[in-house]
């Protein structure tokens, strides 16, 4: 009985990290031509974002871009972590494209060997200017991958041509997803099965 016990509690085990590991990864968005337009369920310190990359201007993607609550980051601080999870998370090389190794496969970056990803925080000390964090998707051998380390600031009424684009973050509607469905239907059933054996 004991050794039926802890084979059911390891199962249920892997289980719960084999699911809850599908559950926190982040969706990739892929146009029908396999250009990368945004990700569902990127992780920012703990809450979920929607993420679209979007070649506009801040002032018809922000609202305005007039104000500070346009933005969805409001710090340096927080736009920087914001950046390194579009790196951690999204752009990466696997089974629908290569969107490390290759920029031009994110919607507004056309150019194979750098793309940056803008993502307001604050209005410019200048009229007229936004501040950014910027990452930066650089192609396999031209340099690494990196987030700015202070911030860059562009004009909002400026579209950016063909090496940078705005990431649009909005938090994510999660639904509860099938696999946890899935998993929370097995728990039921090996509980039920468990508690049989043991009378």
């Amino acid at each position: 009985m004991i050794r039926k016990t802890n084979y059911t509690a390891r199962v249920l085990a892997l289980l719960f990290i084999f699911f809850s590991s599908l559950i926190n990864a982040a969706t990739l968005n892929v146009s029908g031509g396999g250009i990368l337009t945004g990700a569902s369920g990127v992780d920012v310190n703990g809450t979920l974002y929607d993420v679209w990359f979007v070649d506009d201007s801040c002032e018809n993607l922000y609202g305005g871009c007039d104000e500070a609550s346009d933005f969805t980051f409001q710090t340096l601080a927080d736009a920087k972590v914001a950046a390194q999870a579009l790196l951690d998370q999204v752009f990466l090389d696997g089974v629908l494209g290569n969107f490390d190794s290759n920029p031009a496969l994110t919607e507004g970056c056309g150019f194979w060997q750098i793309c940056h990803t803008y993502i307001p925080y604050a209005l410019g000390s200048s009229a007229g200017s936004v501040n950014v964090a910027a990452e930066y998707n650089i192609a396999a051998g031209y340099g690494s991958d990196s987030v700015a380390n202070g911030f860059t600031a562009l004009t909002k009424h400026v579209v950016y041509g063909d090496t940078g684009t705005y990431a649009v973050f909005a938090p994510a509607a999660v639904p509860v997803p099938a696999a946890l469905w899935l998993m929370l239907s097995g728990l039921g059933v090996m509980g039920f099965v468990t508690k049989r054996q043991s009378n």
